[in-house]
């Protein structure tokens, strides 16, 4: 009986965690933060040209000019906080 009350509690915790991570992957575009907003947040950060700036179901993903260099972008879709950079060096 023991054995069958851990394994119900692991199953409803696996569950848990999938419906958490796919509802953070296929959050609903209500509750994106606005196009413009995410454009504006990239300016105070440092951006002096957004040149892309496109939503999947996990990321605003573009491309912009910081401190005169080439970058390619995520931002969290809520938020719009950045949460990679990576700078094109070619």
């Amino acid at each position: 009986m023991r054995g069958l009350a851990v394994a119900a509690a692991t199953i409803v915790a696996l569950i848990s965690v999938v419906v958490i991570a796919t509802s953070e992957r296929n959050a609903p575009q209500w509750s994106w933060m606005p196009k413009e907003y995410v454009i504006s947040k990239l300016e105070r950060a440092g951006y002096t040209q957004v040149m892309r700036l496109e939503a999947d179901d996990v990321y605003w993903r573009g491309r912009g000019i910081k401190d005169g260099r080439t970058v390619e972008f995520r931002a969290d879709l809520r938020s719009g906080a950045i949460v990679k950079e990576q700078f094109d060096d070619r």
